[in-house]
């Protein structure tokens, strides 16, 4: 049984089958996450905008914005 913490961080006990269980979890996020990586993200990025999970508008600009369009930012800002 796991006690560490009591009441300060609302810790309840688990025994064996709650410990297997989370370990089996554990162990399998990391495959899991190594497999996700491995997708590339234009295909998609296409499937979803086809299904309409995801609108074209949605694609984060890839280039820096000009230092003008931040300072305009800025001031109207400091002028609100």
């Amino acid at each position: 049984m796991v006690s560490v913490g009591g009441a300060t961080f609302q810790v309840s006990c688990i025994h064996g089958r709650e410990w297997g269980i989370s370990l089996a979890l554990g162990f399998l996020s990391i495959p899991l996450g190594a497999f996700i990586r491995c997708i590339p993200t234009p295909p998609l990025e296409r499937v979803f905008i086809k299904l309409r999970i995801m609108s074209a508008d949605e694609i984060l600009p890839t280039t820096r914005p000009d230092a003008a369009g931040r300072n305009r930012a800025i001031n109207s800002v400091r002028d609100n």
